[in-house]
């Protein structure tokens, strides 16, 4: 069984659902990316997110989400995956942007960053196309659509 310890920083998660809520979809989602996984979700703000985007990534903006591995090599992870983090703010405005369910855009950033935990990246295409995959089959078991199609000309 894979677990998910939710810290929030942000009380307006909780107008979406419940701490309870959040931690048992994430749980079951984490447990279909790898099975007996933990990881720690941190629900903030923009504000927040911001300031560790410019700490650790010397970006000094706002993001849906970010990702803090505990292991460098993904052969070393035994339990403790890492560390993602959440902005509230940004979710709210890309699944309205997109017009997508708030529910479903969270999910969907809550495996990208797990993937991301895991050794998956983005930084070429071949790599790219592997995390999709992966992306959108773990979704699908939960009947989230594809986040990569096209939604009003705006490319998720």
């Amino acid at each position: 069984m894979s677990i998910v310890h939710i810290i929030t920083e942000e009380d307006q998660w909780m107008s979406h659902n419940s701490e309870l809520f959040w931690q048992n979809n994430m749980q079951n989602i984490l447990s279909k990316v790898r099975e007996n996984t933990e990881v720690n979700l941190l629900l903030t703000n923009d504000h927040n997110i911001a300031q560790l985007n410019s700490k650790f990534r010397n970006q000094d903006k706002a993001t849906n989400v970010l990702s803090f591995p505990q292991h460098e090599n993904i052969c070393d992870i035994d339990g403790f995956a890492g560390d993602i983090a959440m902005s509230l703010e940004t979710i709210e405005k890309e699944a309205l942007d997109f017009e997508i369910s708030f529910f479903d855009h969270c999910c969907h950033l809550f495996v990208h960053g797990a993937l991301h935990l895991l050794g998956f990246d983005h930084q070429n295409e071949k790599e790219a196309l592997d995390m999709e995959n992966t992306e959108i089959n773990v979704l699908h078991y939960f009947n989230i659509t594809n986040p990569y199609i096209l939604h009003k000309g705006k490319h998720v």
